[in-house]
């Protein structure tokens, strides 16, 4: 038996071993997007169900079918801690969650715990889902595997979070660390000027503390097709310097700004500009 997640085992320990991972944030809802990037050669990609353009638990689940073209993994940001929306994307075949807002130890012990059966967690057991093939059939190599290879991701992402940030990356089970910057500079009263020194320190002591429990570093890139291939390799190899194994851009301004880019070209050469 081929559980949709099969072809991605490895996934976590190649990051928690250094490797640079490379996905794309799915905030479309387009399962042709998720198809093309997975096509293009992607690592894995990111259902957004909290900012995402009406993404819900159906839309994740097309995402995931459609990235299965090339067997790319998906995770799936929820909208918040919440059991149900975790165990429904899990349960379409999800390789792993990410979750908003978790501001303290207990916060991440719920996610790690609403991610993984018994005897480490809470998820609902039914071995007639997606995920399972529909099929009770090979239900225990289906139960380990799930719990060995799901990715736990949280965001950390304002004051009282990185107050905690200590006992949230100790949790057993955790994955995935997110320093995630647009809020935190929100809360921090500099929206979005993530170059603030509060804001890089904040960067920072996330990955200290990710490198010290064992935990992957995700960020987002920046670097678009505006820029040389050079470039952007460069900020690349930076971010993996600094201790990220994973990255990921987002699918409408990466598309935005590479038709921006042909159509600023297109212009100039038509005398357009």
């Amino acid at each position: 038996m081929t559980m949709p997640f099969h072809p991605t085992r490895g996934l976590k320990r190649a990051m928690k071993d250094g490797e640079l991972k490379l996905g794309v944030f799915v905030g479309s809802a387009s399962a042709q997007v998720a198809e093309a990037a997975a096509l293009a050669g992607v690592d894995y990609l990111i259902a957004d169900l909290e900012h995402g353009e009406r993404v819900d638990t159906i839309s994740a689940a097309e995402i995931i079918r459609a990235a299965e073209i090339a067997k790319t993994p998906v995770i799936v940001r929820v909208p918040g801690n919440n059991v149900d929306d975790i165990a429904a994307v899990l349960d379409h075949g999800a390789i792993g969650i990410c979750v908003p807002h978790v501001r303290t130890r207990e916060d991440a012990e719920r996610a790690v715990s609403y991610a993984r059966y018994a005897p480490v967690g809470v998820r609902a057991m039914s071995p007639y889902v997606r995920a399972a093939e529909y099929s009770g059939a090979g239900w225990d190599e289906y139960w380990t595997t799930a719990n060995e290879e799901i990715i736990v991701m949280v965001i950390v992402e304002d004051r009282i979070a990185m107050s905690n940030l200590e006992e949230i990356a100790s949790v057993p089970g955790l994955d995935v660390i997110w320093i995630g910057v647009g809020d935190l500079s929100q809360d921090l009263g500099i929206p979005l000027q993530v170059s603030d020194p509060q804001v890089v320190d904040s960067v920072q002591r996330g990955l200290d503390a990710a490198r010290k429990n064992d935990v992957i570093s995700f960020t987002t890139a920046t670097a678009s097709v505006a820029v040389s291939r050079e470039a952007r390799v460069a900020q690349l190899r930076t971010l993996k310097e600094q201790g990220f194994a994973m990255l990921a851009w987002v699918d409408t301004p990466l598309l935005s700004g590479a038709l921006g880019e042909l159509w600023a070209g297109a212009a100039e050469a038509a005398d357009r500009a």
